[in-house]
C-alpha cells in the first residue's frame, strides 16, 4: 500500500523492479552523480494529488543548488560551444509536417552523442528512471514507459513561446511535460515566466527560478513563455535558456488506461 492508501499497480512494480541506472554507457565516478534520489521525496503524493486535481504541480529544491548551477554549466557550455539549434514548432498538416524557428530560444537533444559527452550529469538524468516511476506509484492510469529530455536556453531579446499545449492524445504518447528551471538569481524584470491556464480555474504564473521542478499535463494544459529580457535565464529540463536555462522531459505511455 502506498502513504496515501492506495495500491501500487502491478506496472509500476514491474517499473521499479527495472535495473537501476547503467552507470558503465556514461562512465562517470560515483562522486559526480546527481542526487536522483530526491526525486522519491519530490514526486510526494500530494505533488501527484495536484498534477491529478489541478493539472499541475511546482516542486522546489530538487537538487540543491551546488547540483542545479552544474547542470546550468553543462547548458551554457553547450550554447557556447555551438551545440545548440533554434528551436522550431512544428506544424502538422495533412499533408506532412512543417518546421517554423523561433528566434533567441536554442536547444539541444540527447540523443545526440556529441551532447551526452558535454553534459554528462544532463545525460544521468536522461537515463534515470525515477521520476516517471513515482508517477506511476502514485497516478496508476498514467503508465509511464518512456521519456524524453531536451536542454534549451533563451538568449533573451524578447525569445517567448505563445500559447499552446505540448501534445495531443492523437498525435503521440506524451502525457506529462517535466521543467526543471536553473536561473539563479532571477529577477521578475528578467521575464521567462510560465504561465498556465488550468481551466476552469485562474490562470497561474510560474517564476523560473533554480532547482524548481514543473509537472503539468503534457494535452490539456494550455500554457505560454512569457518574452525573455535577460540573456541569462536557462532551463535544463526541457525549455528555455539564452540567459535562462532549462530542461524539459516529457514522460510518454504507450498503453493508457486513463488520461491525465
Amino acid at each position: 500500500m502506498l502513504r496515501n492508501g492506495s495500491s501500487v499497480s502491478s506496472r509500476a512494480l514491474q517499473v521499479l523492479q527495472r535495473p537501476a541506472l547503467d552507470r558503465n554507457i556514461v562512465n562517470l565516478p560515483l562522486k559526480t552523480e546527481l542526487p536522483l534520489d530526491r526525486f522519491q521525496t519530490s514526486i510526494s503524493p500530494t505533488a501527484c494529488q495536484s498534477l491529478q486535481q489541478s493539472g499541475y504541480a511546482v516542486i522546489d529544491n530538487v537538487f540543491g543548488s551546488d547540483w542545479s548551477q552544474k547542470l546550468k554549466e553543462e547548458l551554457v557550455g553547450l550554447k557556447q560551444q555551438g551545440k545548440m539549434h533554434l528551436n522550431s514548432t512544428h506544424l502538422i498538416k495533412h499533408e506532412g509536417t512543417e518546421l517554423l524557428e523561433k528566434q533567441h530560444v536554442y536547444e539541444a537533444e540527447l540523443r545526440d552523442t556529441a551532447v551526452q559527452k558535454l553534459a554528462p550529469l544532463c545525460q544521468l538524468l536522461n537515463q534515470d528512471a525515477t521520476m516517471r516511476t513515482m508517477l506511476s506509484l502514485f497516478i496508476p492510469q498514467l503508465r509511464l514507459d518512456s521519456q524524453a529530455i531536451k536542454l534549451q536556453c533563451n538568449a533573451g531579446k524578447g525569445g517567448c513561446f505563445p500559447l499552446h499545449y505540448d501534445s495531443d492524445e492523437q498525435v503521440d504518447g506524451r502525457r506529462v511535460t517535466a521543467i526543471f528551471y536553473l536561473n539563479t538569481d532571477w529577477q521578475p524584470s528578467h521575464g521567462g515566466q510560465l504561465q498556465l491556464f488550468p481551466f476552469p480555474d485562474s490562470p497561474v504564473e510560474i517564476a523560473p527560478i533554480a532547482d524548481r521542478l514543473v509537472l503539468f499535463s503534457s494535452c490539456r494544459m494550455l500554457h505560454r513563455y512569457l518574452c525573455i529580457n535577460s540573456d541569462s535565464l536557462t532551463r535544463s529540463m526541457c525549455r528555455h535558456v539564452g540567459s535562462s536555462a532549462v530542461i524539459c522531459c516529457h514522460q510518454t505511455a504507450h498503453d493508457l488506461a486513463d488520461k491525465l
